[in-house]
């Protein structure tokens, strides 16, 4: 069968676009990459080092920054002009770039437990889950507001939440567990999560679905204030 000529060059302005798709991401991987090695760099260094023009740099740290992984700022040049200097953001070395806090963690853990026992290590994640909701535990908002803005919170804090308002209550999806190696060892991290919820809410507080027990995420379901309070 014969293709059209016009289907023919649309075909081919589609793969070179991905072609070039596939180039910058490559380009700036590599881009990231120099930064975090160097701690910082000018469009200049940059170029010079991938072989691009200063355009083309500019070009990709712009997208960079838009996407939140790449900042600058101003600093005296050499001969007393201005430079602009780009470094990674925290984002940037927080996602990109592999940490092992679990690991410590979980050691640190372990000499704790080994010590000091359940009872200590239980009072840790109580005293580590106290600190994190420390800004909701005195919180006057009605019961919806709080869920709300806790849903908010956990979501800018990893654990992808997804919220959902039900007839008699509140479901909190939790996709991510940021501390899930931690979590598996420790039961206790779990069980202090759901005791400070119940301390938030006000009211006890159900977990129909664990990570820690092999479920893909955690659920918990908050009952509305007037549910709890006819069950009562």
């Amino acid at each position: 069968m014969t293709t059209p000529a016009g289907t023919d060059r649309g075909s081919g302005m589609r793969t070179a676009e991905r072609e070039r798709t596939r180039g910058s991401a490559a380009t700036r991987e590599t881009l990231l990459r120099l930064l975090k090695e160097w701690g910082r760099a000018t469009a200049n260094q940059i170029g010079k080092a991938l072989g691009i023009s200063k355009v083309a740099v500019h070009h990709h740290l712009r997208a960079l920054g838009e996407g939140g992984w790449v900042s600058y700022r101003t600093v005296k040049g050499r001969r007393g002009r201005p430079a602009e200097v780009f470094f990674l953001t925290q984002k940037a070395e927080e996602s990109l770039f592999p940490k092992r806090y679990d690991q410590l963690a979980k050691v640190v853990l372990d000499c704790v437990h080994s010590d000091l026992g359940d009872d200590y290590v239980r009072e840790v994640f109580r005293k580590h889950r106290q600190i994190l909701f420390a800004s909701f535990l005195n919180s006057t908002e009605p019961l919806e507001d709080k869920v709300r803005a806790l849903a908010h919170y956990l979501d800018r804090e990893g654990y992808l939440v997804k919220f959902e308002e039900k007839e008699d209550g509140f479901l909190l999806n939790l996709h991510n567990c940021p501390i899930a190696v931690v979590a598996k060892a420790y039961p206790q991290a779990c069980a202090a999560e759901l005791e400070m919820l119940e301390t938030i809410a006000g009211t006890p507080v159900e977990r129909p679905c664990h990570q820690a027990q092999g479920d893909h995420c955690c659920t918990y379901f908050i009952p509305k204030e007037n549910v709890s309070k006819e069950e009562n």
